[in-house]
């Protein structure tokens, strides 16, 4: 799954949902956010659905937007 999702995404919007997706963990300590809450079990949901799939590039697109969520809320550390 690893050169597949690279090959699929930069290296950079990896890192800013990786930080993004470890920003969030912090803000929801502070906010208790149940939009945070849903972000995490999508991204967990949809890995537990890859496992048994495999990770074509098909499936995973499906990342793409639970990864802009993440980078949002990691812009939100900037701003």
């Amino acid at each position: 799954m690893g050169r597949n999702l690279t090959a699929m995404y930069s290296l950079a919007f990896l890192m800013a949902t990786l930080g993004g997706l470890i920003y969030s963990i912090f803000l929801w300590r502070r906010e208790h956010s149940k939009y945070i809450v849903l972000g995490w079990l999508l991204m967990v949901f949809l890995t537990a659905m890859l496992v048994p799939m495999g990770s074509a590039y098909r499936f995973i697109a499906m990342y793409a937007p639970i990864a802009v969520f993440f980078v949002i809320v990691a812009m939100l550390l900037f701003y």
